[in-house]
């Protein structure tokens, strides 16, 4: 089975571009602070899920009904997980299989939180492209030091 370096070679330009569509469907998101989309590619190259940040299915469009409870409590970002929306990682990985999780790429259009960082490494992906800039969340170094190949990206 062929790998992603296989089938992309050194294109760069196929990693931007799944990093400019997880911006553009980071819209999806109702949520006020920021909008974050992730894409998993399997081992084949084919894209096998995806998520974004927001609240359960069925809920209200915003964690707190019609208001962002965190940003009403004024909480930082990647922290108090308890309280808010599921981010995208988790989403993705909850959308996904196991299978193709294992050995798989992320692409996401911010550094995941450090909590993410944590389901990112225990799901087996093998790498994860994010937006550099974006949202820095600290997951990045976590993601690197359990044994994720780890690309921060310009995109233009």
């Amino acid at each position: 089975m062929a790998g992603l370096g296989d089938l992309f070679g050194n294109d760069p330009d196929k990693h931007e571009i799944y990093l400019k569509m997880c911006v553009d469907a980071s819209e999806m998101s109702k949520c006020p602070r920021r909008g974050v989309f992730s894409i998993l590619l399997n081992v084949e190259g084919r894209v096998k899920g995806s998520g974004y940040n927001g609240t359960v299915s069925g809920a209200a469009n915003l964690c707190g009904g019609n208001v962002c409870l965190r940003e009403e409590a004024k909480i930082k970002s990647g922290t108090k997980l308890d309280v808010g929306c599921l981010h995208s990682e988790m989403n993705l990985i909850i959308n996904c299989s196991r299978e193709d999780l294992l050995k798989g790429v992320v692409y996401v259009s911010a550094e995941p939180c450090l909590f993410c960082a944590k389901m990112l490494a225990q799901s087996g992906i093998s790498k994860l492209y994010y937006i550099l800039g974006r949202y820095a969340a600290g997951g990045a170094s976590f993601l690197v030091d359990h044994g994720v190949e780890v690309f921060e990206m310009e995109v233009k």
